[in-house]
């Protein structure tokens, strides 16, 4: 069996209008060997129909299929087995490959060899496909990355790269429903170096029907547990996984809007002593509405606790948030 240079990795559910699109840009790749590993998450509309019709003509696309949907973290879990490639590229079934990403990004992990992965920009469209002419992140730095990545999602998914053995290593530890790419990022953070190339690989489809919208607080839910889980670690503590899903399913219950859960996250980081979240989080959930985070982002910029920084990057934390710390730029 050829082992492939890449496989791209794309996990779909109910996806069928935007898929044909993300599979013909695909296609279009030229200079390396690839496969499309294509997870099919238990979709009921035409994605299952337009896969088989594509896979009986072009053999490079293979399908998992699940009977329900898992949500992305599991359906990636239950796909590693499937991965040959020597790199694993990252593509949600709504987003766009430009044709030369796979040989420039490979290029640059063989030309770079003390990095585990690398990400790039992309370029916003919208559902129909025209261009929202700007970028989705213009980090520049693997600093930059590396400081976002203590708040939120510090790249697009959809333009990463990784080293098949530190893929395995990763996915396997990773196992939340709505932000596995959130997760990843930090876990490769922590297992090496993340870099990271400034230029453009492809397009992030913004439209209705994406899970950052329809569940906006679930998701948000997620992302402040894998901050934690990240925490944790960093601090050398253990991730105490059983205690984050328990606090994360029962957030989900009770939060209504982003400004709660903001605050929820503030107060357990606050308990856990993790003073930069707690205080980045806070301003989040007062800017959200949740005003019972006022006196947190008090106590977050005088108590001497685990990652309160110095007081400089704390009034810049209170003020203006990470995006200016971190050197990320929104365009």
């Amino acid at each position: 069996m050829t082992v492939p240079d890449v496989t791209i990795l794309t996990v779909t559910h109910n996806t069928g209008r935007y898929l044909p699109a993300c599979v013909a840009s695909v296609q279009a790749q030229a200079g390396v060997t690839w496969e499309h590993l294509v997870a099919d998450n238990g979709s009921t509309d035409n994605t299952t129909s337009f896969l088989e019709s594509v896979r009986a003509a072009d053999s490079r696309l293979r399908v998992v299929r699940f009977p329900e949907n898992l949500g992305y973290g599991e359906a990636m879990r239950r796909s590693r087995a499937e991965v040959r490639g020597r790199f694993i590229a990252f593509l949600d079934a709504d987003d766009l490959m430009r044709p030369d990403r796979l040989a420039r990004q490979t290029r640059w992990l063989v030309s770079n060899p003390e990095f585990n992965s690398v990400f790039a920009d992309a370029e916003p469209i919208d559902a129909e496909g025209n261009s929202l002419g700007a970028r989705v992140f213009a980090a520049g730095t693997e600093a930059a990355l590396r400081k976002f990545s203590e708040f939120s999602m510090p790249a697009c998914h959809s333009t990463g790269m990784v080293r098949a053995e530190d893929y395995h290593l990763v996915t396997a530890e990773a196992y939340l429903r709505q932000a596995p790419d959130f997760d990843i990022v930090c876990r490769l953070l922590d297992h090496g170096r993340v870099g990271f190339l400034p230029e453009i690989v492809g397009s992030y489809r913004r439209h209705s029907s994406q899970v950052s919208r329809t569940r906006q607080v679930s998701q948000a839910c997620e992302g402040a547990g894998v901050g934690l889980l990240a925490a944790r670690r960093r601090a050398g503590l253990p991730e105490d996984l059983a205690g984050l899903r328990t606090w994360i399913e029962t957030l989900k219950e009770s939060a209504a809007s982003l400004g709660e859960v903001h605050a929820a996250f503030a107060a357990r980081a606050g308990r856990e002593g993790f003073a930069r979240l707690e205080l980045y989080h806070a301003r989040r959930a007062v800017r959200r509405g949740c005003l019972r985070s006022l006196p947190r982002v008090a106590t977050a910029l005088f108590a001497p606790r685990a990652h309160a920084g110095p007081w400089g990057e704390r009034w810049t934390l209170a003020l203006a948030g990470p995006l200016r710390l971190s050197g990320i730029k929104a365009r």
